[in-house]
């Protein structure tokens, strides 16, 4: 009995001191896991002086701090940096706009869906409309090629992360410009980024370029940012078809054959319109709503002419609370 009560004590004390080593060895801190946490914002860029965007077009780089859920870093982390399409030729901003809109190929073919509607046309209206689209969607997929991924792939979202990433480091306004309108996730924003923000979309608007008023638009329409206390009056529902107008009405394609009627006739079925202006209004919006938008229009048309478009998206002052 003696014997067992001295093994025991002897193997406490074994296991005491082996306790006391292995803490011994161990760091006296941990670094407390918080895969959401926003990653360390960039330092501010210098605002930049209308004068000078006249003459430059370019823009502050706009930093954002973003939170980006665990899958979508696995998905990054599983897709070699060396893809073939990163190494084509494609500047980041259109590679990102063919990444988003060519995804949608990878859908349920809508064929069938449309037929139905057309069956109450008239025969002729029936096999314009018919033919229209398959011609509308033929090249949409020729366009395509290996972009139509879908969209929810690791691949697609790995992709999408290094071109944002890509644009944003740009010094082509287009690319920056469709960076942020590209952007999900949770998103902080501070005072200087949200100045960074505002420069940028007034550049563009200085900068000559009738294609850039488009992705204007879609960056006051991406709901991240789509606030007023943010970047103004215009953010918001209907600012890509806003701006987009803008765009036709200062000379970019707008036509029967332009790539953006091409594209809603291939992916929603709005064929047959004779121009853009068209197919917006008949398609997507009522007729109050094309009140509102043609009367923001012309003022808009007149001071981007003008070149009076300073201040032009700084925030609406919210009222003060009773």
């Amino acid at each position: 009995m003696r014997r067992r009560r001295v093994g025991l004590l002897v193997l406490v004390a074994v296991l005491v001191l082996a306790g006391w080593w292995m803490a011994s060895r161990l760091p006296t801190t941990f670094a407390k896991a918080t895969p959401d946490a926003p990653a360390p914002k960039a330092a501010a860029t210098n605002a930049v002086s209308p004068a000078a965007a006249r003459t430059t077009a370019s823009a502050p780089a706009v930093s954002t701090s973003t939170r980006v859920d665990a899958t979508t870093i696995a998905a990054a982390s599983t897709v070699d940096t060396g893809d073939p399409l990163l190494q084509t030729e494609v500047a980041p901003g259109e590679a990102l706009r063919m990444l988003q809109w060519c995804g949608e190929l990878t859908g349920s073919d809508p064929t069938r869906h449309f037929e139905q509607q057309w069956q109450w046309l008239g025969d002729e209206a029936r096999a314009l409309e018919r033919k229209t689209y398959i011609e509308a969607r033929a090249w949409a997929i020729e366009r395509c090629g290996e972009w139509a991924l879908v969209p929810d792939s690791d691949r697609a979202k790995a992709l999408k992360a290094q071109l944002i990433e890509r644009a944003r480091q740009s010094s082509d306004l287009q690319d920056r410009l469709r960076a942020l309108a590209a952007m999900t996730g949770a998103i902080e924003i501070d005072g200087s980024q949200a100045i960074a923000m505002r420069q940028l979309l007034e550049q563009a608007l200085l900068a000559g370029r009738p294609d850039l008023l488009g992705d204007v638009g879609r960056v006051l329409n991406n709901s991240l940012v789509a606030r007023a206390d943010l970047l103004g009056p215009y953010a918001g529902y209907g600012a890509v078809t806003l701006f987009s107008l803008l765009g036709c009405d200062l000379g970019a394609s707008c036509g029967g054959d332009s790539d953006a009627l091409r594209r809603n006739c291939a992916l929603r079925g709005y064929c047959g319109y004779p121009d853009y202006e068209t197919m917006l209004f008949d398609a997507w919006h009522g007729a109050r709503e094309r009140e509102l938008i043609q009367a923001h229009r012309a003022e808009l048309l007149r001071r981007i002419r003008a070149g009076d478009v300073v201040g032009l998206f700084d925030p609406l002052q919210q009222p003060g609370k009773p």
